[in-house]
This record gives C-alpha cells, sequence and structure tokens, in this order.
C-alpha cells in the first residue's frame, strides 16, 4: 500500500486542482488534489507541506493544514493494481504565488465548491471525496 496525501486548496469560494501531465503514467489529463506520497519519518502533514513546495512552489504552515471527517480513502492504481491510501486536507492559506511544475501539473483549475459534483475531469479516487468536502465548505 502507498499512502498519499493530497490537498483541497480553497481560495474564493473555489477549490484549485491541478490537471496531470500527459506523459504520467497513471491518469494523465485528469485533475487531481496536489500532494503525493508520505516519505519515510514524515508525518501526513509534513509529506503535504513538502509536496505542495516541490509540485506548486507555495509554503504552508502544518496549523494551516486541517483535517475533516471522511478525509480517508482506499483506491486502486489505474494500470499498476497497487493500492493508495490517500488522505485529504483542507488548506485555506498559503503563502507564495502557485507555479505548477509542468512535468506534474499542465495546468491549475478554480473550480467553484458548488459546481465541484458537477466536474466530470478529475480522478475517480479524487472524485470520492466530493461529498464530504461539500459538506464542510
Amino acid at each position: 500500500m502507498i499512502n498519499v496525501v493530497g490537498a483541497v486548496l480553497v481560495s474564493n469560494g473555489c477549490i484549485i486542482m491541478g490537471r496531470r501531465a500527459n506523459n504520467l503514467k497513471n491518469f494523465p489529463n485528469l485533475f487531481e488534489f496536489p500532494g503525493g506520497k508520505i516519505e519515510p519519518g514524515e508525518t501526513p502533514e509534513q509529506a503535504l507541506q513538502r509536496e505542495l513546495k516541490e509540485e506548486l512552489d507555495i509554503d504552508v504552515d502544518i496549523p494551516n493544514i486541517l483535517t475533516f471527517e471522511n478525509n480517508n480513502s482506499k483506491h486502486t492504481i489505474e494500470k499498476s493494481g497497487k493500492i493508495i491510501n490517500l488522505t485529504l486536507f483542507i488548506i485555506k492559506k498559503w503563502y507564495g504565488e502557485l507555479k505548477p511544475k509542468e512535468a506534474i501539473h499542465s495546468e491549475l483549475a478554480n473550480i467553484e465548491i458548488k459546481n465541484l459534483d458537477k466536474f466530470e475531469e478529475m480522478i475517480p479516487g479524487d472524485a470520492v471525496f466530493i461529498p464530504a468536502i461539500k459538506k464542510i465548505l
């Protein structure tokens, strides 16, 4: 099992998601919550802090990484069959301007929270979180 974290970046009534680059092996061109694998010795919050710096060049303080009810799900990766254990966190405050690393995200999208459940270009493993996200935001 691979332990992974993701960020529900909230800004001005929208969720910011990244479109996976078309050269990525799993789920190319679909949108996801930014994040990545938890490395040995890291807490989930530390991993998310590091991943957001690497992927989007933003800094997040640990107290601004917020948990919520039903923020964890297990699903299978598209081609490899490996199990992903994904934990999401809400982030409403960060420092720096979002600059996606092109090898990871080809673009960013601002999706209005009220329209999140109508957004069809999302990785299925991320889409399962929509009801829990809409409940708290």
